[in-house]
C-alpha cells in the first residue's frame, strides 16, 4: 500500500479547491504554479493532491497526460510534498509534452519551496485593502471636513 494514490489521497471537492487557491501560498516553477496549504487537524495526515489543467493548456488528451505524469510524480515522489497540507497544481501552458523524468525534476527543483510553504504557519493576515479614510467622499478625493 506505500505507493497506492488512495482516494483519501486526493482534492475532489470544489470547496476544498477554492479553500486551498484563496488561501495557500503560492510557489512558482517554470511549468507548474503549487498551491499549498497546511491542514489544521492535530493528528499526522497524509498529503492531499488536486490537479488543475485548463483547456488553455492542451486537448482533452493533453491535459489527461499532465495529469497522469503529475499523479505518478506524487505517488512515487511523496517525500518532495509536505506532509499534513492540501496541495494544488496548475498547470501553465509549457507544461504539455513533459515526460515523467522532466515533471520530477521540476517538482523536484521546487521542493525546498514547497516544504517551506507547507510548514504550519498561518497565512498572513489580508488587511483591509482599498479602505477609505473617515471623511472622505468616495471618488471625489476631497474631505467632507469643513466642505462648507
Amino acid at each position: 500500500m506505500g505507493e497506492r494514490l488512495l482516494a483519501s489521497d486526493r482534492l475532489k471537492r470544489r470547496a476544498d479547491f477554492e479553500r486551498v487557491q484563496s488561501k495557500g501560498r503560492k510557489v512558482h516553477s517554470a511549468r507548474f504554479l503549487f498551491l499549498v496549504l497546511p491542514r489544521e487537524t492535530g493528528e499526522p495526515t497524509p498529503t492531499r493532491l488536486g490537479l488543475t489543467v485548463t483547456r488553455k493548456v492542451a486537448n482533452a488528451v493533453g491535459r489527461n497526460r499532465i495529469k497522469r505524469v503529475l499523479r505518478e510524480v506524487f505517488r512515487k515522489n511523496r517525500a518532495l510534498f509536505p506532509s499534513g497540507c492540501d496541495v494544488v497544481i496548475v498547470a501553465k501552458d509549457r507544461a504539455p509534452g513533459l515526460g515523467y523524468e522532466d515533471t520530477r525534476e521540476e517538482v523536484q527543483q521546487a521542493s525546498t519551496a514547497l516544504l517551506r510553504a507547507g510548514r504550519s504557519s498561518p497565512p498572513r493576515a489580508e488587511g483591509p485593502r482599498n479602505q477609505e479614510r473617515p471623511g472622505t467622499v468616495r471618488g471625489s478625493g476631497k474631505s467632507t471636513e469643513g466642505a462648507r
